[in-house]
């Protein structure tokens, strides 16, 4: 994930070194460098964290007033982890407490199809209902549509 992702708990300050918070400087000057090129419509795409999220990509994730720059879809993986019950309202509500560029969360194992064309992007979250039930349906959990000139998800 490259955006920022501060655990619910402000007590704890913990940084996930495998994810781009691991990287703080790298991050930040790679989103600047899109700033600096006036890069518009930009699309991250990363995933197989086990969890679904979307979000906006900001050069600074601690400054509130800071434009979004970009956004990013953040599949889940296909079926590692097996079936978590998750609330996923609940969770994002929290999620977004410690971190305000969260539009979307979802704990269940699925994908997202992207489609994109010169001046926007779809973006379809798909779920299963359950990786331990052969043939068991898929659904869209939430679909994201947004154009280029506009930075971020609102």
């Amino acid at each position: 994930m490259m955006m920022q992702r501060r655990v619910q708990d402000p007590t704890k300050d913990i940084v996930n070194t495998d994810k781009w918070d691991g990287n703080p400087a790298a991050r930040t000057r790679l989103l600047q460098a899109a700033v600096d090129r006036k890069v518009t419509g930009l699309v991250a795409v990363t995933g197989d964290i086990h969890r679904a999220y979307a979000g906006n990509l900001k050069v600074d994730f601690d400054n509130a007033s800071d434009a979004p720059i970009g956004v990013e879809l953040v599949a889940s993986s296909i079926s590692s982890g097996g079936d978590e019950k998750v609330n996923a309202e609940a969770t994002l509500q929290g999620l977004v407490k410690a971190n305000p560029h969260f539009r979307f969360f979802d704990a269940r194992r699925g994908y997202v199809v992207c489609d994109f064309e010169k001046d926007r992007c779809e973006a379809t979250f798909r779920a299963v209902e359950s990786v331990a039930t052969p043939n068991a349906p898929v659904s869209t959990i939430k679909t994201f549509e947004f154009e280029a000139k506009r930075q971020g998800l609102a």
